[in-house]
Order: C-alpha cells, then sequence, then structure tokens
C-alpha cells in the first residue's frame, strides 16, 4: 500500500527504504508513544503545513505476541484486556484517546483537522457525538454542526464503499437503503446479476464521449470568465479564429490600405456599431443578430476555397458544410452545400441542403473530415468551433 502512495507521491513521501533505513538508525517506534515533536520536524523540513489528518488505527495489527529486543517490549497486546483477554475498550475509551492526541498536538503547535476510522461502532458513536449528528430519526436533512475550531470525523470512504456495493449487489434485498432512504431493486442498474458483464458497464466510447463533453464545458466556463466580444469588433473576432484553424496561413485581405483600416480600427473606441450586410435574400434563414446589424464589409473574412468544408454560424447553432460555388461572382457570397448532423457522425440529407451564404458568418475552416459519409468530426476541431461559436454568440 505504501509503496503504490509514494509511486503517485514521489515528492511528498519518502521511499519505503528511506523509512526502513531510517526506522533502523533511529530509535524504535514504540505502541503508545506520541511522537508529534518528530512529526513536527518532518513538516517543518519538507515545508509544509503544521496541519495533519489522522486515519485508521493506532495500534499495530500483529499476527502473535512478539518481542522486540530493540525496545524491550511486547508486541500485539490490545489494552485494555479483560480477565478473558477480550478487548474491553469503550466509546468512552476512544473519546478520550481522540482528545488527547488533539492536545498533545496543539502543545506542539499541530492543528489536528480531522479523524478517519473504519466502521467501528464505537468510533462511530464518538464520530456522530463529536459532529453533532441528530439523535432522532426524524430528520430528512444531513444535518452537521458547524464546528470550526473542532476536528471533522468521517468514517473511512473505502468501507462506506464496501457496504454500499453489498447492499446494491446483494439479490436477497428487495429494496436497499441509503441514511434512510429506501430504493427500489428494480431501480439498481445492474438488477439482480451479481457479476455484472460488459454489457452492464459503459462502453470506451461512452467513457471517452463524457470525458470530451466535461472538458468543453470547463473551457467553456474558462472562457465566458474572461472573454468579452462587444459588436464593434465582430470581424477582428473572426480573425482571430481563423488564425487558430490556420496557424500557418496569412488571412486573404483584399488591398493594404483595407489592412491599414482593420489594423487601425482595433486602436477606435469599441463602442461604435459595425453595419452588417443582409445575410441573404430571406432574412428568416439566418439569426437575429444579422437582422439588428445592416450593412457591413467584406475585409478580414476567411480564405474560402472550394470543395472545402467549413462551419457557419447560425443563431440556433453552427452547421458543416461544403462550399460548392462562388455564387456567380459574388464576392459577399458564397453557395454551400451543407451536412446533416446524425449522433456523433454527419452525413449528406437525402434532400440537398443547399444554401446562398454571407461570407462574413463562415468562421471555421477550412475543415478536414474524416470517412466518406459518414464523415467524421475531429475532437479538437470541434472544440474549437464550440469555443468560438460561444464568443460569437456573446
Amino acid at each position: 500500500m505504501y509503496e503504490t502512495l509514494h509511486l503517485n507521491l514521489r515528492n511528498i513521501m519518502p521511499s519505503p527504504s528511506t523509512i526502513r533505513k531510517s526506522v533502523i538508525d533511529n530509535q524504535g517506534i514504540q505502541e503508545g508513544l506520541f511522537r508529534f515533536s518528530e512529526l513536527k520536524e518532518y513538516l517543518i523540513e519538507h515545508n509544509y503545513p503544521l496541519n495533519v489528518w489522522l486515519s485508521e488505527d493506532q495500534t499495530a495489527i500483529n499476527s502473535r505476541i512478539q518481542y522486540s529486543p530493540k525496545n524491550n517490549q511486547l508486541l500485539g497486546f490490545t489494552p485494555p484486556l479483560d480477565e478473558n483477554e477480550f478487548s474491553i475498550f469503550s466509546t468512552e475509551d476512544v473519546y478520550k484517546r481522540w482528545k488527547k492526541i488533539v492536545e498533545l498536538a496543539k502543545e506542539k503547535g499541530i492543528t489536528v483537522e480531522g479523524f478517519s476510522t473504519d466502521g467501528d461502532c464505537r468510533m462511530l458513536k464518538v464520530m456522530k457525538i463529536e459532529i453533532g449528528l441528530p439523535t432522532y430519526k426524524d430528520s430528512n436533512y444531513f444535518f452537521v454542526k458547524d464546528s470550526q475550531n473542532n476536528p471533522l470525523y468521517i468514517q473511512d470512504t473505502i468501507n462506506i464503499g464496501t457496504k454500499l456495493k453489498t447492499d446494491i449487489l446483494n439479490s436477497t434485498n428487495s429494496q436497499f437503503l441509503v441514511e434512510g432512504y429506501a430504493f427500489a431493486r428494480e431501480n439498481n442498474r445492474l438488477g439482480d446479476n451479481t457479476n455484472p458483464t460488459e454489457q452492464d458497464l459503459p462502453s470506451e466510447a461512452d467513457i471517452e464521449n463524457t470525458i470530451g463533453e466535461a472538458i468543453e464545458y470547463v473551457t467553456s466556463i474558462f472562457l465566458e470568465m474572461e472573454i468579452k466580444v462587444d459588436s464593434d469588433i465582430f470581424y477582428r473576432v473572426i480573425l482571430k479564429l481563423n488564425k487558430e484553424s490556420e496557424p500557418d496561413k496569412d488571412m486573404e485581405i483584399e488591398s493594404d490600405e483595407e489592412q491599414a483600416e482593420i489594423e487601425n480600427s482595433s486602436t477606435e473606441d469599441t463602442s461604435s456599431d459595425i453595419s452588417v450586410h443582409d445575410s441573404s435574400n430571406d432574412p428568416d434563414d439566418f439569426s437575429d443578430l444579422e437582422a439588428e446589424n445592416g450593412d457591413t464589409t467584406t475585409k478580414g473574412l476567411l480564405k474560402i476555397e472550394l470543395e472545402k468544408y467549413y462551419a457557419v454560424f447560425y443563431d440556433e447553432g453552427w452547421f458543416l458544410g461544403k462550399v460548392i460555388s462562388k455564387a456567380g461572382g459574388n464576392e459577399e457570397k458564397t453557395e454551400i452545400n451543407f451536412l446533416k448532423k446524425n449522433q456523433e457522425n454527419y452525413i449528406w440529407p437525402k434532400k440537398k441542403d443547399i444554401q446562398l451564404v454571407n461570407k462574413q458568418f463562415v468562421f471555421y475552416g477550412p475543415i478536414d473530415l474524416s470517412g466518406n459519409d459518414p464523415f467524421t468530426l475531429k475532437r479538437t476541431d470541434k472544440l474549437k468551433i464550440d469555443i468560438n461559436y460561444k464568443r460569437l454568440k456573446l
């Protein structure tokens, strides 16, 4: 167990060989001996805060009573013992032991943040008393007393998980209980099958999709906190998006004079509005953003290539399509044949969906799709498209 922890926390926990050497070279660790002075030295030496959390039992487990010549002690007893040599420690003993530990640690300037133990009823009773859980059974609330100056108490999570798993997988029970709430067996995904098969568990693809959605969501939160896009820098946002999608290509600018106008516009007051051309002959085809902004120029748009795939901005979402023509020489619009989304892939619809689109709403591309009807969009491209679309929607 310790070796596993060390492999994952190399810079925090000393190696097992170091521990063994330290135990051999130094005074042996004796049962019932508080060593908070050594603990404080260790925390200070490693630049750790003087805060600790104590877990599990404080008594070593031995299969038989052994004599330690180094300590001149018999190890293996679990005091206190009664006449029949059975342990008779009580809830009061646990309470006094924990209080003593907190007091001695405080004398050395160490704060005990909390305790976690197994499910022994005597320890659980002390935890319940110290936390302040209600003693009556009619409470529907998970109530815990606010104890800023007292240690916290929690049952070891491994024990909790094991008990819950055993109760859920026990097919002899018609229902299982969690903090007084009853759940019918038929609501259990595993049902009565105590040996779940691969069909009962999520597939690798499901897990990957879940992780991808979580990453996209977290990324969008950071972007919403950090990025504010105003209407008058709409085109500069598109320029930035183009650089992200084609890092090795330059923007297509109609002339040096127009390039200078765009660069100068970045230093102007951001409170002015930019007008936008009508996106289509049918104003209902596009978003309210297009209707609110009447006129604009085509400066700083993506370099649109024939037979390439691009993402197009609509108010209800973004869509993928292939550029099939330059709309009869119209420099402001292009003709796009749109794909249809089918679960996680894209397909050609039975009836062609060809639209005349204003170039200013083509905000990402060109995009390399894998496959051939159905097409697959790379996760990196999808993430960038989602992020860029959310920026434009702000």
